[in-house]
């Protein structure tokens, strides 16, 4: 059974330990360390959504928001697990609790070879506005920058 949860303080230590692992695996510039991903959930500075499988973390999604603009910054799915909608899933409960917050819009860059992502972002509302050259290194890539109006009547 697949269930999506909000990150907090209160979340299990092997839940944590296993949602830090699944940013490290998925992304080589996941630069933070594991007491540096335990500040940030336990300040509510950032929102970290995951979702598991069978009660094993199996994709998460790593947020934030400043007043009314919020930012996607991580989304990782296991390869295993890719393809069953669950990127949608983390994105609509992120959607849902970025406009709790009063967020109007989100935004995100991409790897401009990252065709998955970028079909994963489209297929849920964001729309390509720009390009940010050389911005991802090792290796140097473009970046293609996309945002999604949330609007109130949305069903995400």
């Amino acid at each position: 059974m697949v269930t999506y949860q909000i990150l907090s303080e209160k979340t299990a230590a092997n839940k944590l330990s296993a949602v830090y692992q699944l940013f490290v695996d998925n992304f080589s510039s996941f630069g933070w360390s594991y007491s540096e991903f335990l500040h940030n959930v336990q300040s509510g500075a950032q929102v970290f959504c995951y979702v598991e499988n069978q009660g094993v973390p199996v994709g998460a999604l790593q947020g934030s928001y400043v007043l009314d603009e919020g930012e996607l910054l991580h989304i990782a799915v296991c390869p295993t697990m890719r393809q069953r909608g669950l990127g949608g899933g983390l994105l609509a409960l992120f959607f849902t609790t970025l406009k709790a917050h009063g967020v109007a819009k989100v935004f995100l860059e991409v790897r401009q070879g990252n065709q998955g992502a970028q079909r994963l972002y489209e297929k849920n509302g964001f729309i390509k506005i720009s390009q940010r050259k050389n911005y991802y290194q090792n290796p140097t890539e473009n970046a293609w920058i996309y945002v999604k109006e949330l609007k109130e009547a949305e069903n995400e």
